[in-house]
């Protein structure tokens, strides 16, 4: 019945249905199966369209997908077959904060592995070639829900993926550089996450140029002096109360 109302007219009936299918899903593989077998999946990406449903319903339905496909290889391959990674790569660049949210939430479930594998390959290489990787970082500054699942696809993405790896660790690093202070610091955040996934992800990062833009961010926050050691000499309140009182003295 929550999969037949799925696909009625009334948008707020499609968002009702859809998290209900969301919570009923979550964690039980058997409900993650039926609703696949009841043509649900194929429902909901259509409902992923801009003008199938509005902003609160494409939102919902990519949630509920991210329920639907985590850990499940079989829900994962039905999302590919059924062309649901396409229009998941477009909500990226064009939703609301709420729906890149719940969008990256969707990919990377989609690319998550299992209890019997470690990731989904197909659909790493299925999303980066539907140029998924590049608005994924794009987002990364947006707010700290959209950071933690985009950064989270992101990883889940360079996991044994080495062409996807370098690409991810390329695009992150540029950020570094930017004029954009919270920009470049949400960048150093993404960087440590990729990072704490794995060597491959450390190396490629140091290919990128990382290491040294890091450096650089520090030396622009006066975390070094002007031996290369690091200064605290500004920093903390104890050294500023004893520079005023040797200046009495």
């Amino acid at each position: 019945a929550l999969v037949t109302l799925l696909n009625e007219d009334d948008g707020y009936a499609c968002k009702k249905a859809a998290g209900a299918i969301g919570a009923l899903c979550s964690g039980c593989v058997a409900n993650q199966d039926y609703v696949n077998k009841s043509n649900g999946i194929v429902r909901l990406i259509e409902l992923l369209g801009p003008k199938l449903s509005g902003d609160e319903v494409r939102a919902e339905a990519a949630g509920t997908l991210a329920i639907l496909t985590r850990s499940n290889k079989t829900n994962q391959d039905k999302m590919a077959q059924e062309g649901g990674i396409a229009p998941l790569v477009a909500l990226l660049q064009e939703g609301t904060a709420e729906e890149v949210e719940c969008t990256a939430a969707a990919l990377w479930s989609l690319v998550g592995g299992g209890a019997d594998y470690d990731n989904h390959f197909e659909n790493q290489v299925a999303i980066a070639d539907a140029g998924g990787i590049k608005p994924l970082v794009a987002v990364l500054g947006l707010n700290a829900q959209v950071q933690e699942q985009a950064g989270g696809a992101l990883a889940a993405l360079a996991l044994n993926n080495e062409q996807n790896v370098a690409s991810i660790a390329k695009l992150i690093v540029s950020l570094l550089g930017s004029a954009d202070g919270s920009v470049a610091s949400k960048a150093a955040r993404a960087i440590s996450r990729l990072a704490q996934a794995g060597s491959t992800n450390q190396v490629a990062i140091s290919k990128a140029g990382g290491v040294e833009l890091l450096v650089v961010l520090l030396d622009k926050a006066g975390i070094f002096d002007s031996s290369g050691s690091v200064s605290l000499s500004a920093e903390t309140p104890e050294n500023k109360s004893s520079e005023t009182e040797s200046s009495r003295g």
